[in-house]
């Protein structure tokens, strides 16, 4: 069966309407920590940030939480350490779940 210009506008419209409404049910913002435990800046691990290097960070704490709707939750919270010059995989502290507010 072919399909006329027609149909395939619509099945494509379709598909964008719904791959569009999927993607912002899953909306989600990172907030990162960089810790430079010990103070100095020689030690650690360096860190590009928007407001240049960062020198001296010895672990990272990331924390995800969905911002879509009314009901925010965090989506999980993980830690970087820095080893040799570099970080490690990121490891999990808290798998989400709990509830943000807001004020």
């Amino acid at each position: 069966m072919l399909l006329t210009p027609r149909h395939r506008l619509h099945g494509f419209l379709s598909l964008s309407l719904a791959l569009f409404a999927s993607s912002a049910l899953a909306v989600q913002t990172e907030i990162k920590i960089l810790i430079d435990s010990d103070r100095n800046a020689s030690t650690g691990c360096s860190v590009l940030t928007a407001g240049g290097n960062f020198n001296g960070v010895e672990q990272i704490v990331s924390t995800t939480y969905d911002t879509v709707g009314s009901a925010l939750a965090v989506t999980g919270v993980t830690r970087q350490l820095c080893v040799s010059g570099s970080f490690t995989a990121p490891m999990t502290i808290d798998a989400g779940g709990l509830p943000v507010g807001i004020d």
